[in-house]
């Protein structure tokens, strides 16, 4: 297995299990990052985004990892982890620092970020 599809694999991974858990049990999901859910709709919405949505995202990366389609696997989560920690940080200016489990979250995407980026730029080579 390669650098490349070994990061896909545990990408993928990620959002599979984050998305299973916000599917599965959104109020846990939301008192973690302290929300509170309001009805139907508001449990919908979870389950939709952090639920539906990561699970979509968990298998496109899945299918690039298991198809040799890597670049755009590799690509696209460059993108969904770094526009976590672009959010995060944008939050850290604005909102101050967060409450935990905040920036252990923050340090796991911006370890995401560095592991996609040594896996695209050995794919180059």
């Amino acid at each position: 297995m390669s650098f490349a599809q070994l990061v896909l694999w545990l990408s993928a991974a990620n959002y599979l299990a984050a998305g299973i858990f916000a599917l599965a049990l959104p109020a846990a999901n939301a008192s973690i990052i302290q929300l509170e859910l309001g009805g139907v709709i508001s449990s919908s919405d979870l389950r939709a985004v952090y639920g539906g949505l990561r699970i979509g995202i968990g298998c496109f990366l899945a299918w690039s990892a298991s198809t040799g389609h890597w670049r755009p696997g590799l690509i696209a989560a460059a993108a969904l982890f770094g526009g976590n920690v672009l959010g995060r940080v944008v939050s850290l200016l604005a909102d101050g620092v967060p409450e935990s489990p905040g920036l252990l979250l923050l340090g796991f995407e911006l370890f995401g970020v560095v592991l996609v980026g040594v896996a695209l730029a050995r794919r180059r080579c």
